[in-house]
């Protein structure tokens, strides 16, 4: 069942932290959506950390520069993670376990 809010808000006293999509959240492709990043922003700033999560298959750094060329605030968040970096860091070779000195 979904629940409607009427503002993050409404969420800050059940939750550390806030994970929200980028894709339709805070752009849609050809623009920024300044309400939605202002909100989270002041979630940020206010409540908690705010994490963009994204299924792009690029590294967050690639996706970060889209979201400056789409003036997205760097408020908007303060950790940002694809599914890229993800995938990237399953596949990376496991490092030895060094067991002495």
């Amino acid at each position: 069942m979904t629940t409607l809010i009427p503002g993050l808000s409404t969420l800050a006293d059940r939750y550390d932290v806030i994970l929200s999509d980028v894709w339709g959240v805070i752009h849609n492709g050809r623009e920024s959506f300044p309400g939605p990043c202002a909100a989270l922003a002041r979630w940020g700033a206010e409540c908690g950390p705010m994490v963009l999560i994204s299924n792009a298959p690029r590294p967050a750094t690639a996706v970060v520069a889209q979201l400056d060329d789409l003036q997205v605030p760097r408020a908007t968040w303060q950790s940002f993670v694809t599914s890229g970096d993800a995938t990237r860091a399953l596949l990376a070779p496991a490092r030895p376990v060094r067991l002495g000195p």
